[in-house]
């Protein structure tokens, strides 16, 4: 019974890693507008017709974050964002960050976020909530750092620290006029990823005659070439897929249950 606990273990983990394998993001737009019913559910997420993307550098390491949301969702404490972490060919996904962008600091501050992050103020009437966010891959650390009275000198001081302007001060016009996200239609997004699933066409040969070739033109070419200099084709097998694997593994688990249960039926 051991051994078949063990086989049976080893069977689940390898459909496990198949199936991580296969969930890795390529491509952060096609994958967001494509998130499912009860993800959406989960952390508030409303689809509409257009996505913005904001790109940001979380720790100075020059790899960008890509952040996406619907446009025109969230509440006054900002829209609910989805982070994609990048690696060398694929991105992690982590949902339920929620920030505004004129209430928002990226990267790393001395004696608040020296790891970098994002530093959140959820705004108030006479106080805010100043939280940090610390994104590792899939993982999402919040981390409340304290309440901001507007009242208080340090207070408005701290928040000219890490915001850069004054608590009064409103943002620029450049702000909203040229924001920092980008706005992209879900159909231009939609478009792009039905067009990467049809294979593309070879480019055509350019002849340098318009005329084709005769056969027997080719076929006495061909008859020239030294039985030595032939090269014969090889049967190359298809790259295996996942799913191969998979089918692979439940026959050899499935042969090897067969044989315990026999062996024990002998004994």
């Amino acid at each position: 019974m051991r051994v078949l606990f063990s086989l049976l273990t080893c069977l689940l983990l390898a459909c496990s890693l198949i199936t991580q394998v296969q969930a890795k993001v390529v491509d952060p737009e096609c994958d967001y507008v494509n998130t499912p019913d009860e993800v959406c559910a989960e952390y508030g997420i409303l689809k509409k017709d257009e996505v913005i993307r904001l790109d940001l550098d979380l720790d100075g390491s020059g790899r960008s974050t890509v952040f996406l949301s619907f446009n025109g969702t969230g509440s006054k404490s900002g829209s609910v964002w989805t982070a994609y972490t990048p690696h060398d060919d694929y991105y992690d996904r982590a949902d339920g960050i929620q920030f505004r962008e004129d209430f928002l600091r990226v990267g790393k501050i001395e004696g608040i976020s020296p790891t970098g992050g994002l530093l959140v103020l959820y705004p108030g009437k006479a106080a805010g909530k100043l939280v940090h966010y610390q994104i590792d891959g899939e993982h999402v650390k919040l981390r409340e750092i304290l309440e901001i009275d507007y009242s208080k000198p340090e207070d408005q001081q701290l928040f000219e620290r890490i915001f850069e302007r004054k608590l009064d001060e409103a943002m620029p016009d450049e702000f909203f006029k040229n924001p920092p996200h980008k706005v992209i239609k879900v159909t231009e997004i939609m478009a792009r990823q039905e067009a990467s699933k049809w294979p593309k066409e070879p480019p055509k040969q350019q002849s340098s005659s318009s005329a084709p070739v005769p056969l027997a033109v080719v076929k006495s070419q061909l008859d020239r070439i030294p039985d030595s200099k032939r090269v014969e084709p090889r049967n190359e097998r298809p790259a295996s897929i996942p799913w191969l694997v998979l089918v692979t593994l439940f026959v050899a688990a499935t042969g090897l249950l067969s044989l315990l249960l026999k062996w024990r039926l002998r004994r």
